[in-house]
């Protein structure tokens, strides 16, 4: 649950002793986020899309597929608005062929997610009975962008 995720502490206390006793300092560490995307029987032009309300960076990104040969030219994209955002979070569409531990994507040189923005999966082409596409993504909190 995203809600839970987002008040989950991104904290840790490091105590170490100094002449003057202990000082406590507090170092925040990023806070990564899974999401994911799932396509029942996937066709071209199938698209879905999560809103994500605060800035983040899109660190890392699988695709797997269930039935059928490949699910290609998919595109990953952001924008603030789902009808003219263009920003792509891939380096170029990519194709997804495997069936087991999934294809690693390969991503665009700047994968930030700007905040209040929409990020979606698009297929572009479906070869075969494919039963399901899954993007699976990793995505760190904006404050460490």
């Amino acid at each position: 649950q995203p809600a839970i995720l987002d008040h989950v502490l991104k904290a840790i206390c490091f105590r170490r002793s100094t002449t003057l006793g202990w000082v406590e300092i507090w170092r925040n560490f990023p806070l990564a986020r899974p999401m994911s995307f799932t396509i029942l029987a996937p066709v071209a032009g199938d698209e879905i899309a999560l809103y994500l309300d605060r800035a983040s960076r899109l660190v890392a990104a699988k695709g797997v597929r269930v039935g059928g040969t490949s699910v290609d030219n998919v595109e990953l994209l952001t924008g603030t608005s789902r009808a003219t955002g263009t920003n792509l979070l891939l380096n170029a569409t990519q194709d997804i062929t495997s069936t087991t531990t999934g294809d690693v994507l390969s991503l665009a040189a700047d994968p930030d997610i700007a905040a209040g923005s929409w990020v979606w999966l698009k297929v572009g082409a479906v070869v075969g009975t494919v039963t399901s596409v899954t993007i699976g993504a990793v995505i760190i909190d904006g404050n460490y962008v």
